[in-house]
C-alpha cells in the first residue's frame, strides 16, 4: 500500500494518521502508566512511547485523558 493510499484510507474516515499514532501511543502510556511501579518515572513511559520530553508528554496526555498523566496513575491505584 503506498503512502497516498493510506492516507487516503483514514482521510476517508475522517481522521489524521498522524494523529492516530498520536493517540495510539497515548493509549499504551495510559497501559503502561495502570501497570506501572510506583517507583517508576512518568517522563520514563512517555519517553519509552516516543515522547522526547516530560512536558510534551504531560500536555499530550491531559487533553486526551482529562487528566496529568501522575494523576491518572493515582487514579489507577
Amino acid at each position: 500500500m503506498s503512502v497516498r493510499s493510506l492516507y487516503r484510507l483514514f482521510a476517508d474516515k475522517g481522521l489524521v494518521v498522524a494523529q492516530y499514532i498520536k493517540n495510539r501511543r497515548l493509549d499504551l502510556c495510559a497501559q503502561a502508566l495502570h501497570s506501572a511501579r510506583d517507583d517508576e518515572k512518568l517522563a520514563g513511559i512517555g519517553y519509552s512511547w516516543g515522547f522526547s520530553d516530560h512536558s510534551h508528554f504531560s500536555t499530550a496526555f491531559k487533553q486526551r485523558f482529562g487528566v496529568s498523566p501522575g494523576e491518572y496513575r493515582k487514579r489507577c491505584r
